[in-house]
């Protein structure tokens, strides 16, 4: 996926970016941190962690555990 460019804003910069229909963004400084903070975002959704941390629980299903352990 590739990132989206940031858009500057008088003296700061704003990026957003799509992730299942969700969007999300934020401004900061320089444009750099904003592609690091897209970048950071985008691995945090698809790992799962942000839900992890509002107290939903990840799935797991029987076939995926019996793998792991055999």
């Amino acid at each position: 996926m590739k990132l989206p460019n940031p858009i500057k804003r008088e003296e700061t910069y704003r990026i957003s970016v799509t992730f299942n229909k969700q969007r999300y963004s934020c401004t900061r400084d320089t444009a750099k941190e904003c592609e690091q903070w897209a970048a950071l975002k985008l691995l945090e959704l698809k790992s799962g962690k942000a839900e992890i941390e509002k107290g939903g629980k990840p799935h797991f299903s029987l076939k995926n555990t019996e793998r792991n352990i055999i």
